[in-house]
């Protein structure tokens, strides 16, 4: 979010005419938003994360092309109005002291793009990720263990919601955002051995929509045909269903 405010200023200080005449930036692989501030406030990075302005501001003339003019009273504000976060690092906040640490930077590992939704094991061991793109679209996920610095799983697809890792740190539940009779619309993968199982969205498996995981139980519902709990256990392919008729 830092990384984006400071795009944000930069933009700002340029059209103003701080900085001698110079062709317009151009967005690159870690842009989060490019705001040339050229009579309007629009992303030009790709990544539609336009600006919007507050209070008091209005456009003229600048060392080149348009500028935003401020009075420094007016409390005008520019913020993005889309996605904030920025590139292939994870960090950690510590709530105790205030500070932020990174963890790991998967820029040399991985094509450019950024991290999005995360979730991780109980002991802050395995992490899964959703990838994507420079500009922000999904082009898949990866698992990773912290504790040997090792990617378990990293694959590219566009159907896909979420990823989430139980809180054993073994398996993962791919979610594909798809749905119908017949279509797998979620994905268990045993890390440790790399076997992924498919449920499609009708019988026989019921495949949870919404669901939250335990130490390799995933426990969700599905609204197909009638209202079904899901509870998946740590042996394969078993399921323990049970219709609740009458729930909404």
């Amino acid at each position: 979010m830092r990384n984006a405010g400071v795009l944000l200023l930069t933009a700002m200080a340029i059209s103003a005419g701080a900085m001698a005449k110079e062709p317009p930036y151009k967005p690159d692989a870690h842009t989060g938003a490019l705001l040339h501030l050229d009579g309007d406030a629009r992303d030009a990075g790709g990544a539609e994360n336009d600006g919007q302005l507050r209070g008091k501001a209005i456009w003229a003339e600048g060392k080149f092309g348009k500028a935003l003019a401020l009075d420094g009273e007016g409390g005008a504000v520019i913020r993005g109005s889309g996605t904030t976060y920025v590139g292939l690092k994870l960090w950690v906040y510590d709530v105790r002291t205030k500070k932020y640490a990174l963890i790991k930077d998967f820029s040399g590992e991985l094509p450019a793009g950024h991290l999005r939704q995360m979730s991780k094991s109980l002991d802050d061991r395995v992490f899964g990720l959703t990838r994507q793109d420079p500009k922000y679209k999904v082009v898949g996920y990866l698992v990773w263990n912290r504790e040997n610095d090792r990617l378990l799983l990293n694959r590219e697809t566009r159907q896909l919601d979420e990823i989430q890792v139980d809180k054993s740190g073994r398996f993962c539940v791919i979610k594909t955002g798809q749905g119908g009779k017949g279509v797998v619309e979620v994905q268990v993968a045993d890390l440790s051995t790399g076997k992924i199982e498919d449920l499609v969205d009708n019988e026989p498996d019921y495949a949870p929509g919404h669901s939250d995981n335990g130490h390799g139980v995933d426990l969700g519902n599905d609204w197909s045909q009638a209202y079904h709990v899901l509870l998946r256990t740590r042996i394969p392919g078993l399921f323990l269903t049970r219709r609740l008729s009458g729930i909404y």
